[in-house]
């Protein structure tokens, strides 16, 4: 769809303002998670909730959409709830790595996974400039962990009853080094790329994509009630929410409608590629000012280490999406051709027949 240059400047910004709402989220939900002190079980307690606001904003826009509702016709799309259940994973890992950092791993985890999906889709990489769009991010994120001031964990002094074990062995892997951290923010990442690829074949199905958001937050939900009941009614771990607390919970609330209300609409005015390059742009610029302020936690400066990573992880998308999108318009040709091979000789068979009559 053809846009004037400032409808485009607009949707740009829109973009760049979701992409901004995502590290906002994440420190949001880090600070609800320090009303606990079981803060590694809060963590799920809040990203449940996150997921559950999430569906019910989807809920209006998928029962606006006049498109017939259809039966699923793969069963693993239908999983794309249970892929978000390690989400949590990256609130345990925030306040220590830094914003920025996590959701940098997290987008490695994602581009790694995005691949080895094509891969089994019998779509294998062709093109080098996503595997040097994958090592320039994968880089950057190495280096804004050099650049980073030397960690300061501080595990609370008073365990929850039943969270000992946990917090003893997360305790223990900190003491040695940072790589837990980096694992469960990476296995958000994963999480969350494998729920993109149930939820694109959802919502081809169902006929819309929102629909597929609120049916994955469906399954979301109902996976969890047997792990809310476990810590509730096992290990004595219950949600903390305090009213006083009722900001965040409608910022929680607004950031979700706005970014499915963005995914929804910008990516179809201005296209896939360029809306996620902003969205990503928007991210690193409030994930460093975040951090900048030390919103969660340690203070970490904008110094020249994070200048290299953003500039490091921006080249890489460029250069990842950019050769992406080459090859997706290669298949489509190749996929073009093909259907011409088969098509023109039963064209000449039956002009054959034609000129025989």
């Amino acid at each position: 769809m053809d846009v004037s240059i400032g409808e485009f400047g607009l949707y740009a910004l829109w973009a760049a303002g979701a992409g901004a709402s995502l590290p906002l989220a994440t420190a949001n939900n880090a600070i609800l998670n320090t009303r606990s002190k079981s803060i590694n079980i809060q963590s799920f307690y809040t990203s449940l909730l996150g997921i559950i606001f999430g569906g019910f904003c989807a809920l209006p826009l998928s029962l606006l959409s006049s498109t017939k509702w259809q039966a699923p016709t793969c069963w693993w799309s239908l999983l794309g709830g249970l892929c978000t259940l390690p989400a949590c994973g990256t609130l345990i890992a925030a306040p220590h790595l830094g914003i920025q950092l996590t959701l940098l791993v997290v987008l490695s985890a994602q581009l790694i996974t995005t691949i080895c999906l094509d891969s089994f889709d019998g779509r294998p990489l062709r093109d080098p400039k996503c595997v040097i769009g994958l090592i320039l991010v994968i880089l950057g994120a190495a280096l804004d962990d050099i650049g980073a001031p030397p960690a300061n964990h501080v595990t609370p002094k008073s365990l929850a009853q039943g969270d000992a074990l946990m917090n003893s062995f997360i305790q223990y892997a900190r003491e040695n080094s940072e790589m837990l951290d980096v694992v469960l923010a990476a296995v958000g990442g994963i999480g969350y790329s494998l729920q993109a690829k149930c939820n694109s074949r959802l919502g081809k199905d169902l006929g819309d994509p929102v629909r597929a958001t609120v049916v994955s937050s469906s399954v979301n939900f109902v996976a969890s009630v047997p792990i809310v009941w476990f810590c509730c009614a096992r290990l004595h771990i219950w949600p903390v929410f305090i009213a006083s607390d009722w900001p965040r919970f409608i910022f929680a609330a607004f950031q979700s409608a706005f970014y499915i209300t963005t995914m929804s609409v910008v990516p179809a005015r201005m296209g896939y590629t360029t809306a996620f390059m902003c969205i990503q742009c928007g991210s690193l610029s409030a994930s460093t000012t975040a951090d900048a302020l030390g919103v969660i936690g340690e203070i970490r400066p904008l110094n020249r280490w994070r200048v290299v990573t953003i500039c490091l992880v921006v080249a890489g998308m460029l250069l990842f999406n950019n050769g992406s999108s080459k090859s997706q318009a290669q298949e489509q040709e190749q996929g073009d051709v093909e259907e011409m091979e088969v098509l023109l000789p039963q064209e000449a068979v039956e002009s054959g027949k034609s000129r025989s009559q």
